[in-house]
Parts: C-alpha cells; sequence; structure tokens
C-alpha cells in the first residue's frame, strides 16, 4: 500500500495501464474536496470499476454552522468524511464494471 498526490484529478488511466502491464490489481480511493471529486476505481482481471460521487451526493448534506456539525438524513456529524464514505459504499452496492 502506499500514499501519493496528483494535482486535481487522479490519474486512474496511467495506474491502470502499470498494473495492466505488470498482471496485478489495485484499489484507487481518491478525493479532491475542493473540485468535488471523491470515489475509488478498482482494477480486477482486466476489469476497471470507477465509482464516485457527483454533485447531486454532495448536495445530499449541508453544513450547519450554528451547531458547527454536519447534517444529512436527520443525522449530525463532525466531519463530512464519514457521510462520504456512507454516501459511496452505497454506489459500490450497485457498481457496473467497464469492460477493457
Amino acid at each position: 500500500m502506499f500514499q501519493y498526490e496528483t494535482k486535481w484529478s487522479p490519474n486512474i488511466e496511467a495506474v491502470q495501464q502499470i498494473a495492466a502491464y505488470y498482471k496485478a490489481s489495485f484499489v484507487q480511493d481518491y478525493e479532491e474536496m475542493g473540485s468535488g471529486i471523491y470515489g475509488q476505481a478498482v482494477f480486477e482481471d482486466n476489469i476497471l470499476t470507477d465509482t464516485f460521487l457527483e454533485s447531486a451526493d454532495f448536495e445530499a448534506y449541508r453544513f450547519d454552522e450554528e451547531a458547527d456539525s454536519y447534517l444529512f438524513e436527520g443525522e449530525a456529524y463532525e466531519s463530512e468524511y464519514e457521510i462520504l464514505e456512507t454516501l459511496l459504499e452505497r454506489k459500490l452496492t450497485l457498481k457496473q464494471p467497464i469492460e477493457q
């Protein structure tokens, strides 16, 4: 496992090319909160599945300045990351692979 940073968006295609060359698999978690990017790419058995949140997902919760917390489905959260993980997990249960 290793962690690295890219500028603006994840480099899924480059990592996929490396993995395909070495006949390897990978799970790539990525985020760029300033640009509304949050997701997970999985490459296994030469199949890429990229699951990510869309703008409607980010609109499913809001920050309450008075309470200094995020509100989502009637619950308050100190951090938005728990909410984002919940939303992503829901999408992962419906994932559709992309044949390569």
